[in-house]
């Protein structure tokens, strides 16, 4: 499975990307699992790729369900890449570096958002 997928270019510098992250199997601050608070919570969204093969911009039925079951995330940014004098493996670098700074702040802000989901109170 990939964790990164080119979706389009802007005909200019910028691509679509999608960004497969892994979601951390533990619990939030009121001990709910954070892949049951994503799914619980309505933000996953599924996935804006085709299953497929995995190849040739589609991911597998078994990506496409790591993804409902809030196991990985998707997040879609776009990337300059195409900058002049790059080659294609310093685009490939790049890229890799977009993934973990994304990886880092997208995962950080979702804990924040499920910090307390699934507390309950009684009056």
């Amino acid at each position: 499975m990939a964790d990164i997928h080119i979706l389009a270019g802007d005909g200019k510098k910028h691509w679509r990307v999608a960004f497969h992250l892994d979601v951390p199997d533990q619990d939030n601050d009121v001990g709910v699992n954070y892949r049951t608070a994503l799914v619980n919570s309505g933000l996953i969204a599924g996935s804006v790729l085709t299953v497929g093969d995995g190849g040739e911009g589609t991911i597998t039925s078994g990506e496409r369900d790591q993804i409902a079951n809030g196991e990985r995330w998707e997040h879609l940014a776009a990337i300059r890449t195409d900058t002049h004098g790059q080659t294609p493996a310093s685009q490939v670098t790049a890229l890799r570096i977009a993934y973990a700074k994304v990886q880092t702040d997208v995962l950080y802000t979702l804990q924040r958002q499920l910090k307390y989901f699934g507390h309950t109170e009684s009056r």
